[in-house]
């Protein structure tokens, strides 16, 4: 099958284009081939990492560990190349020639070690939503395409599952595919077996996702049906822009907006009725048609019950308008047969008592939602929350 009349003139950098245009081509495979498992390719660094924190962390390493102060006023948007042109940033930095070196040096021998990967790395702002949309797509799959090294597969697993988990998006090692050559040993090559090599494993490949205009080159040679979408992340790249196929769609936007429409989401995506914290809104949420409904709760200093409130007891807010007791709010809400979004304002006693209520309410792990900040619950009031409602969101 060809694409090529769609996709001939597509060579933009319109950042609402380009997820519309993917939109577009996975509903098109999926229509014509309904029963394939579909998988949507990606590069990791500089395509779903932005490695410029991960440089710009080394450098500002490299002063703390040599007592220099080289770095000390670098921001995330001086560093204007990838992370493999360190030593054409250096003299943009105002570093002294004399220090190139060892700078170099030190930067090289640092980059791949486990505590950078695991640490350092950040996603581009949107990507993440962007892969889970596809992931809870009916046989529909994420495989990461790159040229890093085999001997780093489990840091690079552990550290995308790791900025992965909030989103509920999970990387396996069955989808990934590396290099096994050395540190930058024909990547373009590679992204090539990587197209040939998940096609053996029976998967129909509908895009691939880089922000290297060779390596795009390379898979497009690897597909002479253009049945893959081309796209490339238009971030900071290394080889030439001239090199991207005719047919490529480019953008630097992951707007999840502009890829899933409101007509194309999942079935199971349900409302929520925000804020529910007085009995205005709580009598128009349980005569409505909407499921869920979120409550602030707090531990009322005077009563010391379990209330509905949003802002901290020290403010001023809402003034002396009744405060709902979250017992009552549970009755009301189970009567009715509908589900509740618990925002825990506090931790300590409101965390435990609140456990103890919604369970004696009687609610059941699928009817229950916890959103808390994690700064305030920390690892063991999320550890309490799962032990109690291990099937809750």
């Amino acid at each position: 099958m060809s694409i090529g009349g769609s996709l001939q003139t597509a060579m933009t950098n319109n950042n609402a284009a380009w997820m519309e245009t993917l939109s577009a081509h996975y509903q098109r495979m999926r229509e014509l081939h309904p029963n394939d498992r579909l998988l949507i390719l990606f590069d990791i660094d500089g395509t779903i990492l932005d490695m410029r924190h991960m440089v710009l962390g080394l450098l500002q390493s490299y002063d703390a560990a040599h007592g220099s102060d080289h770095f000390a006023g670098v921001v995330l948007d001086d560093i204007v190349t990838d992370e493999n042109n360190v030593d054409r940033l250096l003299p943009l930095l105002g570093v002294p020639e004399a220090e190139h070196g060892r700078v170099l040096e030190w930067y090289r021998g640092a980059y791949w070690s486990p505590g950078v990967i695991l640490n350092a790395h950040r996603p581009y702002a949107g990507v993440m939503e962007v892969m889970r949309w596809f992931q809870i797509q009916p046989d529909t799959y994420i495989g990461l395409n790159t040229g890093r090294s085999e001997n780093i597969r489990l840091a690079t697993l552990e550290c995308l599952n790791t900025l992965g988990s909030e989103y509920k998006v999970q990387f396996t090692s069955g989808l990934l595919h590396m290099s096994p050559h050395g540190w930058r040993e024909n990547v373009a090559g590679v992204k090539a077996d990587a197209v040939r090599w998940f096609r053996r494993q029976g998967f129909r490949i509908f895009a691939m996702v880089d922000n290297e205009p060779a390596n795009l080159a390379a898979v497009s040679e690897a597909d002479p049906d253009r049945e893959i979408m081309l796209l490339h992340a238009d971030t900071l790249f290394e080889s030439q822009r001239k090199a991207l196929p005719t047919h490529t769609v480019a953008g630097s936007v992951y707007d999840l907006t502009a890829l899933a429409h409101e007509t194309a989401l999942p079935r199971h995506v349900q409302f929520v009725w925000h804020g529910i914290n007085d009995e205005s809104n709580l009598r128009q949420f349980l005569a409505s048609n909407v499921v869920w409904g979120e409550v602030d709760v707090r531990l009322d200093p005077s009563s010391e019950e379990l209330v509905l409130r949003h802002d901290p007891f020290e403010s001023h807010a809402y003034g002396a308008a009744r405060l709902l007791p979250l017992a009552l709010v549970l009755e009301a809400v189970r009567t009715v047969r509908k589900s509740i979004k618990i925002d825990l304002k506090e931790t300590g006693p409101t965390l435990t008592e609140c456990i103890a209520a919604v369970k004696g309410a009687g609610f059941d792990d699928s009817e229950t939602w916890f959103n808390a900040d994690w700064g305030r619950l920390r690892r063991e009031g999320f550890a309490a929350l799962k032990q109690a409602f291990p099937g809750a969101i």
